[in-house]
């Protein structure tokens, strides 16, 4: 089996005798396993993990898997694809618990509400989409986006934020009537959204080259974070909301202060396009990932590259921690979640 080199392509799977993608006509690229359908594998590290190693590899979707989290509970795993689905997973055994259908097209971003209760999966077909994570069903549609909506946070259990290629951030008041509110600013897509409680702040990250931060209570724009030279993929804030971290089609990760809008720090090491961020909850480390298959550690304090760790045959779009931070779940582009945890 080969595996079409077009991370957008519905269905990326084509015959061995292929030299281009029977569906979209992009180049396929190297020979990967065939899947099964809800399958946990046992996997052995392939690279200097510094502690890390991965211990779980989930097969199941049918195309790529676009996005992970991991519930605050730590009872479960979720993750979006090209499949059009939503997936939820037991953390510990990767059993399947609930295949997710309603979407009509690509489900790009997924969240999971703080109590655990409610998964959000934003999708090409312009929707949000809230789901019973118990019963695995659905509670509610969302629109209000004009186009692809990229990105979705929960900024309580009651708030959710979303960002799509409308230019527009959008926050929603969940229960009875929703209340939707639109942020404008971005000359471009709008890719990636982050909040952060501790400073009552939203950012955006998006195909303008720009991250921009924003106040939660008035809605106004507080500062538009200006350095890289391509599309900002993915940002996240750390825990206490002073460190923002941005990666890039430039290939490099940049760690900004919030307080003051500086450039912190520049990251280099990844070969291609950044897709992922996020901060190892209880460190100063940030794991990043890309298209160049790679997840990597960093230390915030002194830039130093920490370990990179290798497994995934193809773009790894999406890295998500548990709660405690021993745990981290990755998906990407080969239609694998792998879970990798960290060795005491």
């Amino acid at each position: 089996m080969k595996y079409c080199s077009n991370p957008d392509c519905p269905n990326p799977a084509n015959p061995d005798e292929n030299r281009f993608c029977q569906n979209c006509g992009a180049r396929l690229l190297a020979e990967e396993g065939i899947f099964g359908a809800g399958l946990a594998q046992i996997s052995q590290p392939s690279s200097s993990g510094q502690g890390w190693r991965c211990v779980k590899t989930i097969v199941g979707h049918d195309s790529w898997v676009r996005s992970v989290a991991v519930a605050p509970n730590t009872q479960f795993i979720a993750s979006g694809s090209g499949d059009k689905t939503v997936k939820l997973w037991q953390l510990e055994s990767g059993k399947l618990l609930h295949t997710l259908s309603g979407h009509i097209a690509w489900v790009r971003a997924i969240a999971i509400s703080p109590d655990s209760r409610i998964v959000a999966s934003a999708s090409n077909d312009k929707t949000i989409k809230l789901w019973d994570t118990a019963r695995g069903k659905l509670i509610e549609t969302l629109t209000g986006h004009s186009d692809w909506v990229r990105s979705v946070q929960f900024v309580s259990s009651k708030v959710l934020v979303s960002g799509g290629h409308d230019q527009t951030i959008q926050l929603w008041r969940l229960g009875g009537q929703p209340e939707v509110r639109s942020l404008s600013g971005h000359d471009h897509w709008v890719t990636s959204v982050a909040y952060s409680e501790e400073q009552q702040m939203l950012a955006s990250g998006s195909q303008d080259s720009t991250v921009k931060l924003w106040s939660l209570p008035t809605g106004k724009l507080v500062a538009t974070l200006i350095g890289h030279t391509e599309s900002v993929e993915a940002i996240a804030l750390n825990p206490e909301g002073q460190l923002l971290a941005s990666g890039s089609q430039d290939q490099t990760v940049k760690l900004w202060n919030v307080s003051n809008g500086k450039l912190v720090k520049t990251l280099k090491g990844h070969t291609d396009a950044v897709d992922a961020v996020a901060f190892q909850p209880h460190s100063a480390v940030l794991a990043s990932s890309g298209k160049d298959k790679t997840i990597r550690f960093w230390d915030t304090k002194s830039g130093e590259l920490l370990c990179t760790l290798l497994g995934h045959e193809g773009w790894v779009f999406s890295l998500a921690f548990s709660p405690d931070g021993q745990t981290l779940v990755s998906g990407g582009w080969d239609q694998a979640i792998k879970i990798w945890r960290l060795d005491s």
